[in-house]
């Protein structure tokens, strides 16, 4: 296959080879962006120094996906590695301006920062000049990646400066081929993540049955209104917490559970995300979890403040 069909394959022979652009654009089927961008960070960022190596199947990483790098890259909690995404309806100049800071400066403790601009479409016409200065003079150590699913939605000068990657539908379709063998339970942790392939990986990375009783345990303790079942849940690893909150997030928005505390999708949609930021900045994790509990007991009316 050449062209379009193949470009994520051209997109890794490039990286081992040592041909890493500062700028890339992201566009096609989405479902398979954000897990790029995360393989392309941890083999930037891996400590256990992976090279270019000689294969050409484009499924052989180039990380190790062990290293504290890699556990912190795919846990979401890697201080180089920020996703953006819009602030209500779009990417905001406020947004770009922030970044811009954040470039200027060294990555804090890899080799490369990483930044992701998810539905680059929504970038507003001030953002996207502004971005434009910034593509146009990246530093040595920055890697910028715009995600959308047209090219067209793009400011043209943008994407004429960014390296295109095209994402067909037909990647999509074999995000299950590439994650087989990881662990038994894989089929379990791809419905656990509601088919998101990052996140089904780090499921089964932590265990199926590590997130089902922390999940289990959680759901006893905010039905019961007991706060003291909570304190079985811990001790509990940060990286393990924030792929455990994102399962739960994503098992109520796939409606895969059935009617009880944990499918209230409204109280998931707004609180989940909160928590996970919290974590991400270095929260305290059995407070944070804690705190999450005490709003859903209350909501169920089973806590007093």
């Amino acid at each position: 296959m050449g062209g379009k069909d193949n470009a994520i394959g051209y997109f890794w022979e490039a990286i081992r080879k040592g041909q890493v652009a500062h700028f890339y654009l992201f566009h096609g089927e989405i479902g398979r962006h954000r897990e790029q961008a995360l393989a392309l960070a941890a083999t930037l960022n891996c400590l256990k120094k992976h090279t270019v190596v000689q294969k050409s199947d484009v499924r052989d990483r180039l990380y190790c996906g062990e290293c504290l790098a890699c556990r912190k890259i795919f846990g979401g909690c890697h201080p180089d590695v920020e996703f953006i995404g819009p602030a209500k309806s779009s990417v905001g100049i406020e947004q770009i301006v922030s970044l811009q800071k954040k470039v200027s400066r060294k990555p804090y403790e890899g080799l490369y920062q990483i930044y992701v601009i998810e539905e680059a479409e929504k970038l507003t016409l001030p953002a996207a000049n502004a971005l434009l200065v910034t593509a146009e003079e990246p530093s040595a150590q920055t890697v910028l990646i715009l995600s959308c699913v047209s090219d067209g939605a793009v400011l043209p000068t943008l994407r004429s400066r960014a390296r295109a990657v095209y994402f067909s539908p037909e990647d999509d379709r074999l995000v299950r081929d590439d994650a087989t063998g990881l662990d038994p339970d894989w089929e379990e942790a791809w419905r656990l993540s509601g088919g998101n392939a990052v996140l089904a990986r780090e499921a089964a990375r932590v265990g199926v049955s590590v997130l089902r009783n922390l999940t289990e345990g959680y759901e006893t303790a905010v039905n019961t209104g007991d706060f003291l079942r909570l304190f079985a849940l811990f001790p509990l690893e940060r990286e393990v917490a924030l792929v455990w909150l994102q399962v739960m997030g994503a098992s109520v928005l796939e409606g895969g559970r059935r009617e009880t505390s944990l499918s209230d999708i409204p109280f998931f949609t707004s609180h989940i995300p909160t928590a996970i930021q919290a974590l991400q900045r270095q929260a305290d994790v059995r407070l944070t979890v804690e705190v999450l509990a005490l709003k859903h007991m209350r909501r169920l009316g089973l806590w007093q403040k």
